[in-house]
């Protein structure tokens, strides 16, 4: 992107503390940026970019939005301003002076990392150099809170909770990046402003940041994510000396985040020093479908949207990182054979052995999950044989084995090949209703069959697609 823009002139607009990163980044990139436009008014003072107004945007003028985009947890403001409150703002003044030559491409975290990772030196300091960063790129229903409940414990890994501060790290550590060290702490409160419960411990957590504030005058967005796993695990009682960080490994699982994004991660964190790896733990996607059918039911949800999630086409194509090492997990087999798959993922990883990694905990306690039915503790089966006859019959089942095919036969799971059928049975096929569609009150009948028949258009895409693969995996063999 920055070659196009380098023949270009542009404006800036939005987030006020993106900006100013992006502004260094395009000037080191040689490209000619007009100024900030001030939208919404308040951002003078932190600006530090000339300024700008729409009678210096022309037609040859492209204005770069830069708002970032946090997913959230709860129905709490994140960023001082709700992100639909700013879009208004500059929506709106944009109509008001006819410009309309603009792009939100750095406004998706996918495009902003490689701002990041285009910056030179980003572990500075030894105190703040992990030894490993760890990317949980684990599908929903897929064993995440399972698998955080092993690590929990082990005295060489760092790692935060599910919550707001979590999920927008990326974010929030470029904002940060911008600041001197006096400036740091202050804003992070200002950026997760009504986030506060995410803290048990509000003093121990600014004790320990503004100690490891005091020991330089500027952080790069990689130290500051270093920084906050440290200051967080302080709070409950893990304090690590300076020279204990270069043992310890950081695990970092983003909820809401795409497996995709959170994958090109390994851009932003990963250097020579500091691998950055990426772990995905897979599960049979028929129970899979019967944990995700258990969660949503409690929701109140439409039945043809049910019935799309139902058979929702998982990704399965996976980039390749240089310097970066995948390891693909079973599920099944971190339930039946914990010992030896978690020995084999220490290995891996480069850390020593802990009994601790047998046990289910949260913060060293024993851990319940809700299973949607009853609270179960971590070793328990069921999850692995369940077949959730109460929601699929067995043709339910073939169905969904037949779609997912790919995903069955890359993870060496059970699966129905599309090439046994004609392209008329398949379709006769999943023209039959699936048993937990009887679990829904009906809907006004022309209202269900427009949506089933869209559904039903996505679903012959996703076997046409399913068929593709199959070709491609046949030619291989």
């Amino acid at each position: 992107m920055s070659n196009v823009l380098r023949d270009m002139e542009v404006a800036l607009v939005g987030d006020v503390y993106l900006c100013r990163r992006l502004f260094e980044y395009l000037k080191e990139k040689e490209v000619q940026v007009l100024g900030y436009l001030n939208v919404p008014a308040d951002n003078v003072e932190q600006c530090n970019i000339p300024e700008c107004s729409a009678e210096n945007v022309d037609e040859e003028t492209i204005c770069l939005v830069v708002e970032a985009n946090y997913v959230m947890n709860y129905r709490h403001r994140l960023g001082g301003v709700d992100k639909e409150e700013k879009k208004a703002e500059w929506r709106r003044y944009f109509e008001e002076n006819h410009i309309d030559n603009y792009t939100l491409y750095f406004s998706d975290m996918f495009s902003f990392i490689h701002v990041e990772a285009a910056r030179s030196g980003k572990y500075t300091k030894k105190y703040l150099t992990p030894k490993r960063i760890i990317l949980g790129s684990i599908e929903g229903y897929n064993g995440n809170e399972f698998f955080r409940g092993l690590l929990d414990s082990h005295p060489s890994i760092m790692m935060m909770d599910y919550n707001d501060l979590n999920n927008n790290l990326f974010w929030i550590c470029v904002s940060l990046s911008v600041e001197p060290a006096g400036n740091i702490l202050a804003l992070l409160w200002k950026l997760i402003e009504g986030n506060e419960k995410l803290f048990p411990n509000v003093p121990a957590f600014n004790e320990k940041m503004e100690d490891l504030l005091s020991y330089g005058d500027e952080f790069t967005s990689q130290e500051l994510f270093v920084m906050i796993h440290i200051a967080y695990m302080y709070m409950f009682g893990k304090n690590l000396k300076q020279c204990d960080i270069s043992g310890m490994l950081i695990y970092w699982e983003p909820h809401y985040i795409a497996r995709y994004r959170l994958e090109e991660c390994v851009e932003w964190l990963g250097t020579e020093e500091v691998s950055c790896d990426i772990i995905n733990i897979v599960r049979n996607i028929c129970m899979q479908s019967g944990t995700k059918m258990k969660n949503i039911l409690g929701k109140n949800p439409d039945k043809i949207m049910v019935l799309s999630r139902m058979l929702e086409y998982p990704p399965i194509d996976k980039k390749s990182y240089e310097q970066s090492a995948r390891e693909v997990v079973n599920f099944e087999d971190l339930k039946c054979k914990p010992r030896e798959s978690l020995m084999q993922i220490c290995g891996q990883w480069g850390i020593p052995w802990s009994d601790s990694l047998i046990e289910v905990t949260n913060k060293g306690k024993e851990k319940f999950v809700d299973n949607g039915e009853r609270m179960v503790g971590g070793f328990d089966l069921e999850p692995v044989y369940n077949t959730y006859e109460n929601f699929f019959s067995e043709f339910d089942r073939m169905r969904i084995m037949l779609i997912n095919a790919p995903w069955q036969i890359k993870y060496g799971y059970p699966y129905v090949g599309v090439e046994q059928f004609s392209r008329r049975e398949l379709q006769e096929m999943f023209l039959k209703e699936f048993r937990f569609e009887g679990l829904f009150d009906a809907e006004p009948f022309s209202d269900e069959l427009g949506k089933r028949l869209k559904l039903y258009r996505k679903i012959l895409r996703s076997l046409q697609k399913t068929r593709r693969v199959e070709i491609s995996l046949s030619l291989f063999n």
